[in-house]
């Protein structure tokens, strides 16, 4: 008889009262990460926020060290949280259009992204069987922002009001604010908080494709 498919199950964060959400920007030479500890019971739910990041851009590295190094900062992040259930991962989703200009434009950086997401499902898989979530940009920043032509800057502005004075955010780099601000989209997308419309990013944003025209 044939071996009856193993069908997926979805989690729902709702049904819990506390958990974790790791939130990701992934790329081959500068990862970013996002630990966010979700407790609805808490005045502010987002009770605590850990960034994590590598940074590989200026060093002369294999691909294979590259991935291993990927590999390690996700096992050191799972191996600190391992203990607390339920995870869940998100992460930034790779756009192949050619109307988009990425940072990791070129066919190598494309390849060098599709590894790393083949890491890091390995490695989800494997310590807590699970499966990551993934956003699109252009939602993410509609999601924080209200506008998804908002720029960088913008959306890493609207974050403290997210996260609250009880997290102050400082972040290293570009990729460590991209996965905060994923990890905010999952929340809203999820309808765990609510969104924050901010007229300044929208206006930025429509400026920006009126210059464009």
């Amino acid at each position: 008889m044939a071996k009856k498919k193993e069908q997926k199950q979805t989690v729902n964060p709702q049904d819990y009262d506390s958990y974790i959400l790791v939130a990701a920007d992934l790329s081959l030479r500068r990862p970013g990460f996002c630990v966010l500890y979700f407790n609805r019971n808490n005045e502010n739910p987002i009770s605590k926020v850990q960034l994590y990041s590598v940074d590989n851009k200026t060093k002369q590295k294999s691909r294979g060290q590259l991935l291993l190094d990927n590999a390690n900062i996700f096992k050191k992040i799972l191996s600190l949280n391992i203990g607390h259930t339920p995870l869940f991962f998100v992460r930034e989703k790779s756009i192949n259009n050619c109307n988009v200009r990425m940072a990791r434009s070129g066919s190598a950086a494309k390849s060098g992204v599709s590894e790393v997401v083949g890491v890091m499902d390995l490695i989800a898989w494997e310590t807590a069987h699970a499966e990551w979530d993934e956003i699109y940009p252009v939602t993410v920043k509609k999601a924080v922002t209200g506008s998804g032509k908002s720029e960088k800057t913008a959306v890493a502005k609207c974050l403290p009001l997210y996260y609250g004075k009880e997290n102050p955010l400082e972040f290293r780099c570009d990729d460590e604010s991209d996965a905060a601000a994923v990890a905010i989209a999952w929340l809203i997308s999820k309808g765990e908080i609510k969104q924050i419309i901010q007229e300044d990013a929208i206006h930025e944003g429509q400026e920006k494709n009126n210059s464009c025209m």
